[in-house]
């Protein structure tokens, strides 16, 4: 008996000795979602009880600190987790940049700078595949607009493209991915341009020379 409580102490104490020690910053926002990524890091999605205030945080080493503070989207992470894609503010009639992250040198790196776009702003993200990332871009402004059209870009070539753009009462509202096809939420509106219907339709990613290059 004494040596069965022995063996379970030492397991005990090996246990409490494997657990890692986080430095957590302070915050009372608490943690919505936590994934481990390539390098054992993990990234954080923080948020209060409202989703008034978010933050986008990575842990390295141990040590928590903080990607994105203003009002970032909840981070998508790509097919072979080495990277990370936000839109930095994601709120009502403002505008935002595309962030990516990358595990490979620990960089941040803008990759959609709204300012290069006139009247866009980045409000949708999903990854493709480990290269590609999905984004649709719309105009900012007013109650009725809900989507746009739909951009993607190649991180290998450094490239946004324009890969649909919807009919003049249609916006691209979400979109899903299906295999290796792309299930698009395309809102239809009526001649008001106040009511709007949802039609799905299955969109397919060709090779990018067949796509309009945005910068």
């Amino acid at each position: 008996m004494k040596k069965l409580v022995s063996i379970i102490l030492i397991a005990i104490i090996v246990l409490a000795g494997c657990q890692k020690t986080i430095d957590y910053i302070e915050t009372d926002l608490d943690i919505v979602s936590r994934r481990v990524l390539d390098d054992n890091s993990e990234v954080l999605y923080r948020s209060d009880d409202f989703g008034s205030e978010n933050l986008i945080t990575i842990i390295v080493d141990g040590k928590e600190k903080i990607i994105e503070g203003k009002m970032p989207s909840p981070p998508v992470i790509n097919t072979s987790m080495d990277k990370f894609a936000f839109i930095d503010e994601l709120e009502w009639e403002v505008l935002g940049n595309v962030w990516v992250y990358d595990t490979s040198d620990k960089s941040l790196k803008m990759i959609v700078d709204y300012k290069n776009y006139k009247e866009l702003t980045s409000k949708v993200l999903l990854w493709y595949d480990e290269d590609v990332l999905l984004i649709i871009m719309g105009y900012p402004y007013g109650t009725v607009t809900v989507g746009g059209s739909l951009y993607g870009y190649s991180m290998e070539q450094e490239k946004l493209f324009l890969l649909k753009e919807p009919l003049k009462n249609q916006e691209i509202k979400s979109l899903e991915k299906e295999d290796n096809e792309i299930v698009l939420e395309i809102a239809e509106f009526d001649e008001n341009y106040m009511n709007y219907t949802i039609n799905k339709e299955k969109f397919k990613l060709e090779d990018w020379s067949q796509y309009q290059e945005m910068n």
